[in-house]
């Protein structure tokens, strides 16, 4: 999986390290009691203004899940970064994707 995360604020970063969680649920609302956690990033270094950054990371989906799901990245996860009153925006999702039973 990769993304790209922007800073789409009036300031850089103070922090300097963040990590970015990986979620995977049937639900088209990131809802965390009911998401299947895939797995986190970390990421090093400040991020100014108008600033972006890629991350990948290769997930296993978990045995059992089937039929259609969508794909969560929940940035700065554990909020290290300040926002102010912008702490709202940093959960992305993919368009549904579908796995089947192959057996």
């Amino acid at each position: 999986m990769s993304w790209q995360v922007t800073n789409a604020g009036t300031g850089g970063t103070i922090a300097e390290s963040w990590r970015d969680y990986l979620y995977l649920s049937k639900d088209s609302s990131l809802n965390l009691f009911n998401a299947t956690y895939l797995g986190a990033v970390q990421r090093n270094g400040a991020l100014g203004v108008g600033a972006q950054y890629t991350q990948t990371k290769t997930v296993k989906i978990p045995e059992g899940i089937y039929g259609r799901h969508y794909v969560f990245v929940v940035t700065d996860a554990q909020q290290q970064v300040y926002e102010h009153a912008a702490e709202n925006n940093n959960t992305s999702r993919s368009d549904s994707v579908t796995y089947r039973d192959w057996e």
